[in-house]
């Protein structure tokens, strides 16, 4: 049976190295299953920024700002709202009216212009305006929206194609800080995605590894695949603003050698929340083996964790 033990913590000095993202781009959100020709000219917008951080206390108004850009043939009418979001227990996205949901930033937040028409090539600068004084005590976030309804006709029907660019807006006020840990590691047969018409999916933090049937499909048992083996991990984030945690896996014989290694996914995480990631482990000859995690989240020391486990 699978243990987790925890690791010591490990220091970093302030001077090491931190992961920066390769490059900018934004997030696009497409609503609708209808595509349009090939041989359509269609608006194509883009923003320069994935995300902005406001960091600063009490003080003067705050303004950032990002750039839209049409790069379609034709003119586009552009809207631009606020919305609130968060992720789950496995990382993805969850969108609400602005002002709900956890961490909502609420008036803290204006946007300036709401809506633009952008001719082909023409672009908008948008900006995001922070009124310190309505600051909360603890990060707030939000997402802004860069949105363009596109018409199109396919075998007949005439439908609208929403477009949606998603620019996150994170406030952190002074003094927050980053912290977290590797809560929870095991090592457990591979189970396999099922057909799409019994979609079943792995969601619950307080049993891992249990099955949740989605709504409205029927139900079909996943067989777990006995050769094969993952690593089931939780990174929770302790902290009170959010990060990204970056790492990998190694796995280590009874000797201390490594026997592979294994990029572990980054994790995105919010204060207080945890996010589990389901890694699959290389095959490795019978025995016993220790699978050491480590990853850097941007605080001053790093996370790690290890567990036992026998390879089939």
């Amino acid at each position: 049976m699978s243990t987790f033990a925890s690791l010591h913590t490990l220091h970093r000095a302030a001077t090491a190295a931190r992961w920066r993202p390769a490059a900018r781009c934004a997030v696009g959100f497409a609503l609708g299953s209808l595509s349009l020709s090939a041989s359509r000219a269609y608006a194509q917008l883009a923003v320069d920024q994935i995300d902005l951080v406001f960091e600063r206390g009490a003080g003067n108004p705050v303004r950032q700002a990002f750039v839209v850009t049409n790069k379609g043939q034709r003119a586009a009418q552009v809207d631009i709202s606020l919305a609130s979001w968060d992720r789950d227990s496995l990382g993805r996205n969850r969108f609400f009216d602005y002002g709900t949901g956890p961490g909502s930033c609420g008036r803290v937040l204006s946007i300036d212009p709401l809506s633009t028409r952008l001719d082909s090539g023409g672009t908008q600068l948008v900006q995001i305006r922070v009124d310190t004084a309505a600051l909360p005590p603890s990060e707030c976030w939000a997402v802004a929206f860069v949105q363009t309804v596109l018409p199109g006709t396919r075998r007949g029907t005439h439908f609208n194609l929403v477009l949606r660019t998603g620019v996150k807006l994170y406030v952190v006020p002074r003094g927050a800080t980053r912290a977290g840990e590797i809560v929870a590691m095991q090592v457990r047969p591979h189970v396999p995605v099922v057909a799409p018409d019994s979609v079943l999916i792995r969601e619950s933090p307080d049993d891992p590894g249990r099955m949740v049937k989605a709504p409205g499909d029927s139900a079909r048992k996943a067989v777990a695949d006995t050769t094969r083996q993952e690593l089931l991990l939780a990174f929770g984030n302790s902290g009170t603003r959010h990060h990204v945690a970056r790492g990998s896996l190694e796995l280590r014989r009874p000797d201390n050698s490594v026997a592979g290694r294994v990029p572990l996914p980054n994790l995105y995480s919010l204060p207080g929340t945890t996010q589990w990631v389901t890694v699959p482990l290389p095959n490795v000859p019978r025995g016993r083996y220790v699978a050491l995690a480590i990853l850097d989240f941007g605080g001053d020391e790093l996370a790690a964790g290890q567990v036992e486990f026998d390879a089939p």
